[in-house]
């Protein structure tokens, strides 16, 4: 999907990584968020 173009990362929502700190999300699709 387009949305997610250089999406390199992802996690579940239900959890906060210590590598997603300063990170911009690209998307949230149903349980998981995806970033850059």
């Amino acid at each position: 999907a387009p949305v997610l173009e250089g999406a390199m990362f992802f996690h579940a929502t239900y959890i906060k990584p210590d590598w997603a700190k300063g990170k911009r999300p690209l998307a949230r699709i149903g349980g998981h968020v995806f970033y850059k």
